[in-house]
């Protein structure tokens, strides 16, 4: 369970203009049809993908700026766990690498990156896009192409995401919503720290 809860409707609004952006894992290929029992399967691990990755994206709020003990120890405890976290991601990563990182805007209802090769324009395909590296599982994420434009990068590829099901969708909308916030939150950050030198 997440710490940060908005309501469907702020979901609704914010989803179509927060994103989430980074150099990120991504691997696309043409669409095979699939059944309803795979397309359940699908949604099942990408529910599963999602709920981990919202367990390691809480950050207590109330204790940002608690100096207590207990607020310490688990800060302590939280960055020892996100350094095995990472440890394992590292041994997992080795046996399996993921695919190259991408430029990669991720948004409630669509997905675009910039690559070297591109899906044709209106075409169906499977995306397996990597959020997380210490999570080293991908989310699958399948739709059709909407458009596709040349970049400094190769191409740009916008992808409208099929309907996930309800719980995957609201899942990605947190998480989302919670990426986006912290980039804000550590570029004011960064700006108030250079306003100070």
């Amino acid at each position: 369970m997440m710490t940060d809860s908005i309501s469907t409707s702020a979901q609704n609004v914010l989803g179509a203009g927060i994103a989430f952006e980074g150099l990120l894992p991504l691997s696309w290929r043409e669409a095979t049809p699939v059944d309803g029992l795979q397309q359940r399967a699908v949604q099942i691990a990408n529910e599963e993908i999602l709920r981990i990755l919202s367990v390691l994206e809480e950050r207590p709020q109330e204790l940002a700026d608690d100096h207590s003990a207990v607020a310490q120890e688990l800060r302590r405890l939280d960055s020892k766990l996100d350094l095995v976290l990472d440890l394992i991601g590292r041994v997992l990563i080795h046996h399996e690498p993921p695919p190259p990182s991408l430029a990669v805007r991720l948004h409630a209802r669509d997905l675009e990156w910039s690559d070297t090769r591109a899906p044709s324009p209106g075409s169906r395909i499977h995306v397996a896009l990597y959020l997380c590296l210490n999570v080293p599982r991908p989310l699958t994420l399948s739709g059709r192409v909407r458009s596709v434009q040349p970049s400094a990068d190769g191409f740009r590829t916008v992808m409208d995401i099929d309907d996930p099901g309800n719980a995957v969708a609201e899942l990605l909308e947190k998480i989302i919503f919670v990426h986006h916030r912290r980039t804000v939150a550590q570029s004011r950050r960064g700006t108030g720290r250079d306003e100070a030198h």
